[in-house]
């Protein structure tokens, strides 16, 4: 009984509790933000360089691209994300075997399910997250934002990038709750320099967006600053 109460006590505390944290979890929410991070100092710096040198695109045509292609990633893994996960619900209660199952079912299913019989499940999805890391991959290279309107030669340079944008969008959405990136920064407001570092120009008040910050969760702690070119 008392190991029961203390399995339902951390259950309850843990539980979708982002300040909670496992400080020997190497994908834990600071260490994919520092990661992050370092995705627009190395392989966006890479990617924007060639797409302005070598293939003449403006500076702002080069920015808008790499911020769309980092969308789709999100995008794509907030999609697939939600998908294993409704998934892992069917298979763990068996209703793959009975073909194709109504939303409706699987719902009323997990609904029977306990907290921490929920926790579990997100816990172990979690965990194995890294190792699907190269099939998340494969399957956006395949749909129609992984195959960009880039040419061959510009897909190339931007390879690095998207690989590194889609494992960390992967997981970013397999945590509990999912981090967010934020692109609701408009031209002409005032830069909160708080939120965002400035880009090549300085000044007071955005010009467009150049990299987005990203919380823990919605509206929750900021993790990591934006890029923002300002006037």
């Amino acid at each position: 009984l008392m190991f029961r109460l203390s399995a339902v006590a951390s259950t309850q505390l843990t539980d979708g509790n982002p300040a909670i944290t496992d400080l020997s979890d190497t994908n834990r929410p600071t260490r994919i933000a520092e990661k992050f991070s370092e995705l627009y100092d190395n392989e966006w710096t890479d990617a924007f360089e060639a797409l302005t040198s070598q293939y003449h695109m403006s500076e702002r045509e080069a920015v808008d691209l790499l911020l769309r292609i980092l969308k789709d990633c999100f995008n794509f893994g907030k999609v697939a994300a939600s998908g294993q996960l409704s998934e892992l619900h069917k298979v763990l209660l068996m209703l793959h075997t009975t073909g194709r199952t109504r939303e409706t079912v699987v719902l009323s299913s997990v609904k029977k399910l306990s907290k921490e019989e929920l926790k579990a499940i997100k816990d172990i999805r979690k965990a194995c997250a890294v190792h699907a890391v190269k099939a998340v991959q494969k399957f956006f290279s395949e749909t129609p934002d992984g195959r960009t309107a880039l040419s061959d030669a510009q897909q190339s340079s931007c390879a690095g990038f998207i690989t590194r944008a889609v494992e960390l969008c992967w997981l970013m959405n397999v945590q509990d709750p999912p981090l967010v990136i934020t692109w609701s920064v408009k031209p002409g407001e005032i830069c909160d320099n708080t939120r965002y570092k400035q880009f090549t120009h300085t000044g007071q008040f955005v010009e467009f967006l150049v990299w987005p910050p990203l919380y823990l969760f919605k509206e929750g702690h900021l993790l990591s600053k934006g890029v923002v070119q300002c006037i």
